[in-house]
């Protein structure tokens, strides 16, 4: 069923959308120039992708060769990997208190310029000790960015104006009725896992906006029972995100390294999750569905929720049918459901016919009682606006309890989603029937 843009209003609800806040009391702004919006928020974005991207290149480097060129077992990867916030955390007060009294642009600037060496030594490493050097390193150089990228923000922008983040999230959704979001765990400093958490349960958000949480917890991890509980203790979580190690490609394999989904520890900790009352977000490309599908049938009492559609990545009938058969084999699991979600392709291209085969087929695997809509946002507007997702999504639904159910009612329920916790549906339109 298409949706009038304009005409109509369509309840949902929207998950792994970011949480954004309430906007305060207006100030008086006129004093503060305008071009703050264009000169600060931009490079500051980009300073943070350019810091995201040096923090986990080491992730892409080891399968691609490095650990095999190095002799680095999983051990060492491990520690590789985990020393960076070692050095992190030695620049986070000085770099706030450098930011309130000196210059934040040339402490960013020179940063900037040391990831990029550090970045271009790390591809140079010999040996073990020369990499975690190097890493520790990075993670000193990058360790005061986020502090000064804060107070910078709070110097040049107001609190009301800070609170744009939730008219953005209004813009993209405009003509939808949102009923509630879902805010999955961000990526963001792994460090900060439990701030998340904690920031997303301040009383600064309105009704609906984080209505349930999907946080973070290094499974395999030696600390991880404590922060598993930690997690569970806040009221609106409901479920983990920890993403397995993963191939690079099809054919590739990863079985048994620490991680995977067949490590002992990893499994042992993500055998927790039901104990605390919590799901699991999955989160593999299509050709470790089927592994996948292995761990879900051994935990049947852990409720798991299969992240876009399984990342049907490779459209060709062989990769299609690679993809299927992981998903036939998800579905017979019981525990498991399937988000509709994320169907854009690399470098943001939106294939149309694709994506509505995709949502075909995954529908009648899953069937509408096991299914539901996630809006990805703000990622997913790189390959198509919010209503076209939507609407894709809408078109496949046959009659109106299915789109109830895939819409609202499935990720309400799996969530534990309570209705006081949802904006206001209209009456004259609502889903929630």
């Amino acid at each position: 069923m298409n949706i009038p843009q304009q005409a109509r209003a369509d309840n949902a609800v929207a998950l792994d959308s970011p949480a954004g806040a309430t906007p305060g009391t207006a100030s008086a702004t006129a004093r503060i120039p305008a071009q703050r919006w264009w000169r600060i928020i931009p490079p500051i974005l980009m300073v943070c992708i350019v810091s995201y991207m040096d923090r986990v290149n080491i992730a892409f480097a080891m399968p691609g060769g490095m650990n095999e060129a190095l002799g680095i077992g999983a051990g060492m990867a491990g520690l590789a990997g985990g020393i960076f916030f070692a050095g992190y955390l030695l620049l986070q007060v000085p770099g706030g208190k450098l930011a309130v009294r000196g210059s934040g642009r040339k402490f960013i600037g020179w940063s900037m310029l040391a990831w990029a060496v550090i970045s271009v030594l790390t591809g140079l490493v010999r040996n073990e000790t020369e990499l975690l050097v190097l890493r520790f390193a990075l993670g000193v150089a990058e360790g005061g960015m986020l502090p000064v990228v804060l107070t910078i923000v709070g110097n040049w922008f107001p609190d009301h104006e800070r609170g744009r983040a939730n008219a953005l999230y209004r813009r993209d959704t405009a003509g939808v009725s949102v009923l509630a979001t879902v805010h999955i765990e961000a990526e963001r400093d792994r460090g900060e896992a439990i701030a998340e958490t904690a920031w997303l349960h301040e009383p600064r958000w309105p009704r609906g906006m984080a209505a349930s949480v999907v946080a973070y917890a290094p499974l395999g991890t030696a600390n991880c029972a404590a922060l598993l509980a930690r997690q569970a203790s806040f009221a609106r979580v409901r479920g983990i995100r920890c993403k397995p190690l993963t191939a690079s490609a099809p054919g590739e394999s990863v079985a048994g390294r620490a991680g995977s989904m067949q490590d002992p520890g990893w499994l042992e900790d993500l055998a927790r999750l039901p104990h605390h009352g919590l799901s699991w977000d999955l989160r593999v490309p299509f050709w470790h569905l089927q592994e996948a599908a292995q761990v879900a049938a051994a935990l049947p009492e852990l409720a798991i929720v299969l992240n876009h559609a399984g990342l049907p990545l490779d459209r060709s009938e062989d990769g299609l049918a690679h993809w299927r058969r992981g998903m036939e084999a998800l579905a017979t699991c019981p525990n498991v459901m399937v988000k509709l979600s994320e169907f854009g392709l690399q470098g943001g291209r939106w294939d149309a016919a694709g994506n509505r085969r995709i949502v075909r087929e995954t529908l009648a695997i899953f069937g509408h009682e096991r299914a539901m809509f996630g809006s990805n946002l703000p990622v997913s507007s790189l390959s198509a606006a919010f209503g076209t997702v939507l609407r894709m999504v809408t078109d496949a639904l046959p009659d109106p309890l299915a789109r109830q159910r895939v819409l609202v009612g499935n990720a309400a329920r799996f969530y534990r989603i309570a209705a006081g916790h949802m904006y206001p549906a209209p009456a004259q339109d609502s889903a929630m029937c």
